[in-house]
């Protein structure tokens, strides 16, 4: 950053199995990190989301040198509130940023009352303690259970089109890196993969310690093919969109297709890491590599699945569809 600088702010997460630490980089050669306390989470949208900086606090706080007397010579507010600072409080957030920010945090345990407040807090303290589908659910959340649910079909259309969605139909894939603590640390590191859109598909784990995902997430191509991840998660958002209330149950009900997908894949890493705990070095890594394309294929094989009782369903939705009974023969 001191020596190339950024064209554009960024945000970046840096974290290992003992603790989290969030960089902002508001553009140009200034940026400021912020750890985690242990017990907090953060929910980060397109927006500068760091605030008050203690400069007298390096354990918790780290900054480019020279970004206080860069804005004590340009004038900026006494406080130092990043936010602020090199933030943007717009029309644009309060439609598209901060909205999801609130979703996150009511969902994780947090009171956050308005989707267009300004200073909803960087970091707060859960209501439980968080699990990897917990991190899924907000991943894929498209304001669930609220008049802004843009799936929702009893709510005013307004409503349902006021604020951009965490899942979005144009997501290309989304991804939750998971550092585990109580397992060895080769086998520590999980990426859960989803090709999006999130809200009509699992995440997958690949252990990180392999030389490869899986055949069909790493040979994409233009044209359809159900085979490949890509293709097969856009199939299942294609079929389910244009009835989703009438086939929600197939997707979300109590034997749907993401409930079932996320005991699948629990089960699929608990038996992998009993496997995996025998091994060390490469022995282990091309364990995992295996491991990682097997288990893909099985997940892929429910999602054949439920592509399947979605076209069987949406047969029966039919507008195409006449019956002609004894009252209409009569007249």
């Amino acid at each position: 950053m001191k020596k190339y600088g950024s064209h554009e702010g960024n945000g970046i997460a840096f974290s290992d199995k003992n603790e989290v630490w969030y960089m902002e980089i508001p553009t140009g050669h200034y940026w400021v990190a912020e750890k985690l306390d242990d017990d907090k989470a953060a929910v980060i949208a397109n927006q500068v989301s760091l605030q008050d900086i203690d400069f007298d606090d390096s354990s918790r706080f780290m900054w480019a040198p020279g970004i206080r007397e860069f804005v004590e010579d340009n004038h900026f507010p006494n406080e130092f509130n990043f936010r602020h600072i090199f933030g943007t409080s717009n029309a644009r957030d309060r439609c598209y940023n901060t909205p999801r920010v609130w979703f996150g945090q009511r969902y994780l345990g947090h009171i956050a009352f308005s989707p267009t407040r300004n200073n909803l807090d960087f970091s707060f303290k859960p209501d439980r303690k968080l699990k990897r589908e917990d991190v899924g659910y907000v991943l894929s959340s498209h304001y669930n259970e609220t008049i802004y649910d843009p799936l929702a079909d009893d709510t005013p259309k307004d409503d349902r089109t006021k604020f951009r969605p965490i899942s979005m139909a144009r997501c290309a894939e989304s991804h939750i890196l998971e550092i585990r603590n109580k397992v060895p640390a080769g086998i520590a590191g999980i990426a859960w993969f989803n090709f999006a859109p999130t809200a009509f598909n699992p995440y997958v784990p690949f252990y990180a310690n392999a030389n490869g995902t899986a055949p069909e997430y790493e040979n994409t191509t233009d044209a359809y093919n159900s085979d490949q991840a890509y293709w097969l998660s856009r199939t299942v958002a294609a079929l389910i969109q244009p009835s989703y209330n009438e086939m929600k149950s197939l997707l979300s009900g109590l034997d749907g297709f993401l409930p079932t997908a996320d005991q699948l894949t629990n089960h699929l890493v608990h038996q992998t890491d009993i496997e995996a705990e025998k091994l060390s070095g490469q022995k282990l890594t091309q364990y995992l590599t295996k491991a990682n394309s097997a288990n893909a294929e099985k997940v892929l094989a429910l999602t054949h699945n439920a592509v399947g009782n979605l076209v069987k369903h949406e047969l029966t939705l039919s507008r195409l569809s006449f019956s002609i009974n004894t009252d209409r023969l009569q007249n």
